[in-house]
């Protein structure tokens, strides 16, 4: 089955979701809602008929609702933190089984959730970072550490991108998803991750964009500086010149 996404960079990536609106096929990375994996959409005009519906839309009053992933069986799959922010993200209370964030793959022990990490990992889009990169680099509720040492280094973030890439593959360990972990300290150490890793995907594309007309007004700028300098040291010596 083909993703029904127009610009789907992600055909390699086995697992379709129904649109929850038209219930056509699609990769979560390519649904118009990333930060809520609870639905999906194949187009932005399915996204803003299920928004209209369930009254998901901008509010300055309403707390900013955010759906921790991975929590463990037995235990609550939802957490809502609220913030003072400009929108509201909203989920519906039930989630069909075709669209449950956690997916039991027969040659896996435990449970893992829909970009291939342990369910017991909790990840999610951390509050008060509003850029899109935060979509793809989630916050780990409790530092990971990839070895037993004591010194070994603890992360804070996983790429949602990179797990789902690195899970994907028929012959994926069950640790695959570990290479997926990062530390970010700001949003431009998320942005060099996309422009470097993902250069393919929407935001990763639209940020080397962004970076490739910057150098270029700088290099015009310059360019336009050392004009300036030229013709002013020309001036110089056509006066000097007529002194004599």
């Amino acid at each position: 089955m083909k993703c029904s996404f127009v610009d789907c960079v992600n055909p390699e990536l086995p697992t379709l979701y129904p649109c929850s609106v038209c219930e056509r096929e699609v990769h979560h990375l390519c649904s118009n809602d990333l930060d809520n994996i609870a639905v999906h959409f194949c187009s932005a005009s399915c996204e803003f008929t299920w928004k209209s519906k369930t009254g998901a839309t901008s509010s300055n009053t309403e707390p900013a609702v955010f759906e921790i992933v991975g929590w463990a069986s037995g235990s609550s799959r939802r957490q809502q933190a609220s913030q003072s922010s400009d929108s509201t993200v909203t989920e519906p209370e039930e989630i069909s089984s075709s669209q449950s964030s956690l997916e039991s793959f027969s040659d896996h022990t435990s449970q893992v959730d829909a970009y291939g990490i342990p369910a017991e990992i909790h990840h999610y889009r951390q509050l008060g970072k509003w850029d899109q990169v935060w979509n793809i680099a989630h916050v780990l509720s409790t530092p990971y550490a990839t070895g037993t040492d004591d010194d070994a280094e603890r992360f804070t973030h996983v790429c949602v991108l990179c797990a789902l890439r690195l899970t994907s593959h028929p012959n994926a360990s069950e640790d695959a998803w570990e290479g997926a972990l990062r530390k970010f300290n700001h949003t431009s150490n998320v942005k060099d991750h996309l422009v470097a890793k993902h250069g393919s995907h929407p935001i990763g594309k639209a940020e080397a964009s962004k970076r490739v007309k910057r150098a270029r007004r700088q290099l015009e700028d310059a360019f336009d500086q050392g004009s300036e300098s030229l013709t002013d040291d020309t001036s110089v010596m056509t006066h000097s010149a007529k002194g004599f």
